[in-house]
């Protein structure tokens, strides 16, 4: 019985790797296919060494599907960033101190507002309703949501309400 031969030529190794014999010499020149001083692939470690060559690239392949996802997702947040549609975290925070200020002002007028009116009030249920109107009137001014704008002033916030 005949033994296979133990080397392959650059035509088979071409063949197996879907490459041309060219390029089979230069992945030899860069070491990544062995050979002998003749210039001969031994089989089993050019077999080994064609498996490795593919692993590797699958791997590189995957490291750049994953950088390409990745530049895709910040492309994709810088692009809602130019188009209005997110903030920085800074802005954001900026945004709430200005909601929780404007509530915290609002709130500390009703006082001041009712207080004078108190003496002219007759019962407690007259006082009761002033106080609920006054209250009711706050949150109506509050629950009316302000226009953000990410380019102007200090608060990131407009004064003018959305219609």
């Amino acid at each position: 019985m005949k033994q296979p031969p133990a080397f392959l030529n650059r035509t088979e190794i071409a063949a197996i790797m879907g490459l041309s014999a060219s390029r089979v010499s230069q992945l030899a020149a860069e070491g990544v296919l062995p050979q002998d001083p003749q210039g001969r692939h031994p089989k089993e470690q050019t077999h080994l060494a064609i498996i490795a060559h593919f692993r590797q690239g699958a791997e590189l392949g995957e490291l750049k599907r994953n950088k390409l996802q990745k530049e895709g997702r910040l492309l994709d947040v810088q692009l809602r960033r130019a188009e209005g549609e997110t903030m920085t975290v800074a802005e954001v925070e900026r945004a709430w101190a200005h909601i929780v200020l404007t509530v915290r002002e609002k709130l500390l007028r009703v006082a001041n507002k009712i207080s004078p009116r108190i003496p002219l009030l007759k019962s407690g249920p007259e006082i009761e309703q002033l106080i609920q109107g006054e209250i009711e009137e706050c949150l109506l001014a509050l629950s009316k949501q302000p226009e953000y704008q990410p380019s102007g002033g200090n608060s990131g916030l407009a004064e003018n309400p959305r219609p």
